[in-house]
């Protein structure tokens, strides 16, 4: 999967290699406060941290890490 090797390049880029540093930028993204992103705070951790993908991927990368697809959210 092409934009999951984008996205962990970009985050390593980044110095977030280790998914305590990652989940530590992503509560800090979080909007809902309930240790979840919702779409718009994952396109939001992504923007704040530089990470260039196009809408497509970013949705990809989304349906990917949300675990249970009826909430809408990838918790943390």
């Amino acid at each position: 999967m092409a934009s999951l090797e984008s996205f962990k390049q970009q985050l390593a880029a980044r110095g977030l290699s280790g998914t305590i540093a990652i989940g530590r930028q992503m509560r800090r993204a979080s909007t809902t406060g309930q240790r979840a992103l919702d779409r718009p705070g994952f396109a939001e951790f992504c923007a704040d941290l530089g990470i260039n993908l196009t809408p497509a991927q970013r949705e990809e990368l989304f349906a990917l890490f949300d675990q249970e697809p009826t909430d809408g959210t990838v918790d943390l």
